[in-house]
């Protein structure tokens, strides 16, 4: 690896621990071995988010949710929760849904690298949405898209939390056939509010970044730069 990223006894690199917290560390070649360790040198300020922004996904078909999860990492998203929906195609299970989760962990993880986020996303476990929303309906904001006629603008949704921002944020959604009727109503219940994406019929994938990019422009803080 060493070889690879061109370092060298005595260079400087940033380290972090995916819960927010890093530091400046000198790599240190161990003599003798075929091996290194690392000296802090700084800590970096602690990189935190304002709002916690939580993504509930319907899960789509064949490895659509890699990009998903690596997209909604760069974008400063909290939690990823997959959801079974009644019209969803794609359900793993056992063995199967394990070892996707455990990509997609590895995905989130890899993008934090990329990017340059201390936090790491969170991706829960695949579960049918009526056990996600008994946890997620607790939420400051709690947002649902639809395809509803009455579905309000995502912006205007927005318009009130742009000078008192939630603690925490939520948006479920849905496959591309939308959530049923109960499945919406359930939501409703939990304290979703349904809202438009605009005009056109979005792909999940396209719908959930599109959801993250919101809510990165709306509600994410950047750490101050390293001294």
């Amino acid at each position: 690896m060493l070889e690879v990223l061109r370092l060298a006894d005595g260079d400087e690199v940033e380290v972090f621990d995916g819960e927010g917290r890093a530091a400046v560390a000198r790599l240190v070649l161990q003599a003798g071995r075929a091996g290194l360790h690392l000296e802090i040198v700084r800590p970096l300020p602690v990189q935190t988010e304002e709002v916690e922004k939580i993504l509930v996904v319907a899960l789509p078909k064949g490895k659509r949710m890699d990009l998903v999860v690596e997209k909604a990492a760069e974008l400063g998203v909290s939690q990823i929760r997959p959801v079974i929906t009644e019209r969803v195609i794609a359900r793993p299970e056992g063995e199967r849904a394990a070892q996707r989760i455990e990509r997609w962990r590895r995905i989130a993880l890899s993008a934090a690298k990329q990017c340059g986020r201390e936090t790491v996303l969170s991706v829960g476990e695949i579960l049918p949405l009526p056990e996600v929303l008994t946890s997620i309906g607790r939420c400051d904001l709690f947002l649902v898209g639809s395809l509803a006629p009455d579905a309000r603008p995502l912006r205007e949704a927005l318009a009130p939390w742009r000078k008192r921002k939630p603690g925490s944020v939520a948006v479920l959604i849905g496959p591309e056939g939308d959530l049923s009727a109960g499945e919406l109503q359930a939501a409703a219940s939990a304290g979703a509010v349904a809202v438009s994406f605009g005009k056109t019929v979005l792909r999940v994938e396209t719908a959930a970044i599109f959801a993250a990019a919101v809510l990165a422009y709306e509600f994410s803080s950047n750490r101050p730069p390293a001294p």
